[in-house]
C-alpha cells in the first residue's frame, strides 16, 4: 500500500511539472513556490546527489522521489485560482506539443536507424 501511494505521488509530481514551469513567469505566483520549483528541478538536473547514483537503486530512487515530491509541494503552495489557470494553460501547451514530440521521436529513431544502417554497411 505504501509503495502504491508513493508511486501515485511520484506520478502526480511529474504531472505538476508543466503547470509549475509555466507558473514561474507569472508574477502572481508566491516566491516560495517559484524557489521550491527551481530547487526541485535543479536537484534533478544537478550532477550532485544526496545519494550517489553509483549506489545501486538508491541513487535512482532519490532522483525519482525528491524532485516529484518537491514539485508536488510547490504545486500545493499555489493559490487555487492560479493552479487551475496554469493547469488549463499546460493542457493547451501539451496538446500542441504532442505532435512536435511525436515528430521529434520519429526523427530520433530515424537518425539512429540511419547510423546503425551506416555502421552495418561499413562492417559488411
Amino acid at each position: 500500500m505504501l509503495v502504491r501511494t508513493l508511486g501515485l505521488r511520484v506520478l502526480r509530481g511529474w504531472h505538476d511539472m508543466l503547470p509549475l514551469l509555466l507558473a514561474l513567469r507569472d508574477g502572481r505566483v508566491p516566491m516560495a513556490a517559484r524557489l521550491l520549483t527551481l530547487a526541485a528541478l535543479g536537484y534533478l538536473l544537478s550532477p550532485v546527489d544526496a545519494v550517489p547514483d553509483v549506489i545501486p537503486m538508491a541513487g535512482l530512487i532519490d532522483d525519482l522521489l525528491v524532485a516529484p515530491l518537491g514539485l508536488a509541494a510547490a504545486g500545493r503552495m499555489l493559490p487555487r485560482h492560479l493552479r487551475l489557470e496554469h493547469e488549463a494553460q499546460a493542457t493547451h501547451v501539451a496538446r500542441k506539443a504532442r505532435w512536435w514530440l511525436l515528430g521529434a521521436a520519429v526523427a530520433f529513431i530515424a537518425l539512429w536507424a540511419a547510423i546503425i544502417f551506416g555502421v552495418w554497411m561499413l562492417i559488411t
